[in-house]
């Protein structure tokens, strides 16, 4: 085992990072939730570090990983025209507000993912100040491929926003100046499917087996056309 990780092993052992909403509760200003979730019990605190300690351990696993991609690009003498994108579906809380554990609450612990990129014309370093979200991801590989983003697409790519990366005067410290034409605001949502939504789920889904078995149809139709056969 590297020293980096015998090391983070040991100090989480008896350090478990601690964020400053961790177990405050209850809290009247919030949705009623939070208003009804008191202090955690030393049970349940112990039971969040132990969690925390555990995740960060198997983080280590994904952090070997990377390091043998990187190793074997290098060896290959692709690095250099590779792009990395290393990021997560979703945030996660363990005693967050006096939450045990989950991941399905409108907060910035639990929405917010980290969003690291390596590549070609990307200076080392340098971060970025602009809101970047899961739907960019996509768009940006199209970007990287040369292929236009499809109008239904919702993200955008992020590769302008590397544009003057390389620029000392674009730059404040180790922070790129935010860019002005992109998103400042996102809404995020979260609720049950109610009867109103599930009739609309259905007809939407309805007229998705409509047009497949269309489709279908008419792929077997020209399939049985003699220079096929």
């Amino acid at each position: 085992m590297p020293i980096h990780n015998a090391f983070l092993i040991i100090t989480l052992l008896y350090f478990p990072r601690r964020t400053p909403s961790y177990n405050f509760a209850p809290n009247p200003d919030k949705q009623w939730i939070l208003q009804y979730t008191g202090k955690m019990e030393p049970i349940h605190m112990e039971f969040t570090d132990m969690l925390h300690r555990k995740r960060l351990q198997t983080l280590q696993s994904v952090d070997d990983a990377v390091e043998k991609v990187f190793n074997e690009l290098k060896e290959l003498g692709e690095l250099d025209n590779t792009y990395f994108i290393y990021s997560a579906d979703h945030g996660y809380h363990l005693g967050q507000y006096g939450l045990v554990k989950g991941k399905a609450m409108p907060y910035d612990f639990d929405i917010r993912v980290p969003f690291l990129m390596r590549g070609p014309k990307i200076p080392p370093g340098v971060r970025m100040p602009n809101i970047v979200l899961n739907i960019d991801i996509a768009p940006t590989i199209l970007d990287i491929a040369g292929v236009p983003t499809p109008d239904h697409m919702d993200g955008r790519s992020i590769l302008k926003l590397f544009d003057g990366a390389d620029d000392p005067s674009n730059l404040m410290g180790n922070d790129m100046k935010p860019k002005k034409a992109w998103r400042d605001s996102f809404l995020v949502e979260r609720g049950k499917l109610t009867s109103k939504k599930m009739q609309v789920r259905d007809r939407l889904e309805a007229k998705h087996n409509k047009l497949s078995n269309t489709k279908e149809q008419r792929l077997e139709k020209e399939c049985e056309k003699g220079e096929y056969q």
